[in-house]
């Protein structure tokens, strides 16, 4: 079963390979394999599965037990959360397809407030207080001696700055805004270009598995 497995995984990356050639049967074949097999072990496993019975069975079942929890305001909560789900439903029924908006509105609104709370936490707020503690115990002999860490943390301080006076639109780019703002897209472009390398090593990462392999488990040559 293990050799098939390997021959079976084998010809399916040759098929994804022959794109490099040009568009072809073997290749469309791969790809809805693979989005098909995806598809279906989301929808079963995380959907399905962990999802809504995975929810359901831990919103009014013990662990372990098939006893309803005597909780009341678990199960209350679970119902008014499966009622609001169901309204999805109306929107197939002409003269009741408002109701979906309520459910909508309550979805975007619960989520953009998550999003933006956790996107604030995780990325301003973190992004400041890592800026301000970096300077403690910032020493301005080791600064110009050369010391690593100080050069970093002073470079981190300049592009904090010189990136945020980029993004602030309320005042004109001109005079020292400008030059800030002009150092700030030396930043960004840094930033993108670190960014896009890593993407392009992580594929080159890929390739190098794949090929791996196709020579090692395959093969053999290697």
């Amino acid at each position: 079963m293990e050799l098939l497995g390997i021959w079976v995984a084998a010809i399916l990356t040759l098929c994804i390979f022959s794109f490099l050639y040009k568009d072809n049967p073997a290749y469309d074949v791969a790809q809805n394999l693979f989005v098909g097999l995806t598809l279906g072990y989301v929808l079963v496993v995380k959907v399905l599965k962990e999802g809504i019975f995975g929810v359901i069975k831990d919103q009014f079942f013990a662990t372990g037990t098939w006893t309803i929890q005597p909780d009341i305001t678990t199960i209350v909560s679970s119902v008014i959360a499966i009622l609001l789900g169901l309204l999805f439903f109306s929107s197939y029924v002409p003269k009741w397809s408002w109701l979906v908006t309520i459910v909508l509105a309550l979805t975007i609104g619960w989520g953009s407030g998550i999003v933006i709370s956790a996107e604030l936490s995780s990325k301003v707020y973190a992004q400041v207080t890592s800026t301000i503690l970096d300077f403690q115990g910032f020493s301005e002999k080791e600064f110009f001696s050369g010391s690593k860490s100080q050069v970093n943390t002073v470079l981190m301080l300049v592009g904090v700055i010189c990136t945020l006076t980029y993004f602030f639109f309320s005042v004109e780019h001109r005079g020292v805004p400008g030059k800030l703002a002009k150092i700030g897209v030396i930043f960004i472009m840094i930033s993108f270009g670190a960014s896009f390398a890593n993407a392009v090593a992580g594929r080159v990462t890929l390739l190098i598995g794949r090929m791996t392999f196709l020579l090692g488990d395959w093969l053999h040559l290697i």
